[in-house]
């Protein structure tokens, strides 16, 4: 009979016998039981994930994990998750979204702005963007995958992280929170950053400066990247660009320095919309080219 943990509990409390206990003969013990049998390395199953022994334990024998080699199964993921340009957004609340941009190389902000008479596009020039969700499609065809079962989820997801690129476009003032969203072995996954920097402050205005030294301690997280582009789009002053173009070229040397905490990045790009300051020379200890627009 199987073990029940209220067995003792209802022995305990049961009514005692209408006739006089007799003593009882003593109950032989009770037998050995049989030795679990021992399993030859061989004969288990290949794993299904390393590092998660319990979703293995019960997920394993699928025929999907045990019969298809994990090598065949990366290349579906890359398949049905990777080459995507990912935007990644904040709305009230704090929580990062995103949804997944089918303009791809032509999709110049996150905002998707309608264009003007002229033909061209209007942005919003503040540094978070808000978005308009009733214009985007929010599908994503490749969650019912994700959602199949927790093993193929913790399996997948690198090629998720590892096979797309990531737009933070209109929000690099929301970056210092990203760590608090999404898990930091998850982070070193992404392997591509894409992000136009509207409304970037200058030095003198510390209380926002410290956001885009945040921003870049972020990114420094990010051990995987092996592309990042970042772009610093000018910002309209009721004084005129001219003079606003020649701050941020005084100002120069002090708006990179937060970058220099990002070293290790095999394709790293900065461009910016003023033109190089007469004398100016190269930050110290940039690893990135600085391209002029």
């Amino acid at each position: 009979m199987p073990f029940n943990i209220l067995t003792p509990l209802l022995r305990a409390f049961s009514p005692p016998s209408q006739t006089p206990l007799s003593p009882s003969p003593p109950s032989a013990p009770p037998a050995p039981a049989p030795p679990l049998p021992t399993l030859h390395p061989s004969n288990l199953p290949p794993a299904a994930i390393t590092g998660y022994g319990e979703v293995y334990a019960r997920q394993a024998q699928s025929l999907l994990i045990s019969k298809l080699p994990i090598e065949l199964r990366a290349l579906i993921w890359e398949h049905f998750l990777g080459g995507h340009l990912i935007h990644m957004y904040w709305q009230t609340g704090g929580t990062p979204l995103s949804f997944i941009c089918k303009r791809e190389e032509s999709c110049i902000s996150l905002a998707h702005s309608t264009p003007t008479r002229q033909g061209s596009t209007e942005i919003s020039w503040t540094s978070i963007h808000p978005i308009d969700t009733s214009r985007i499609d929010q599908k994503k065809g490749f969650m019912p995958l994700l959602l199949t079962c927790r093993a193929l989820y913790f399996e997948s997801t690198r090629a998720l992280y590892t096979k797309n690129t990531f737009d933070f476009s209109n929000q690099w003032a929301h970056l210092r929170t990203l760590q608090w969203h999404i898990p930091l072995i998850s982070l070193t996954h992404i392997t591509s950053l894409t992000m136009k920097c509207h409304g970037v402050p200058l030095p003198s205005r510390r209380d926002q400066f410290l956001d885009w030294k945040l921003a870049w301690e972020a990114i420094a997280l990010l051990k995987g990247l092996k592309y990042l582009r970042v772009e610093l789009v000018a910002q309209p002053t009721k004084t005129g660009d001219r003079e606003a173009e020649a701050k941020a070229m005084e100002a120069e040397e002090e708006l990179l320095k937060p970058v220099r905490s990002v070293s290790a990045v095999r394709d790293f790009e900065i461009a910016v919309p003023w033109p190089e300051r007469e004398g100016g020379g190269r930050v110290e200890g940039l690893r990135c080219r600085i391209v002029r627009v």
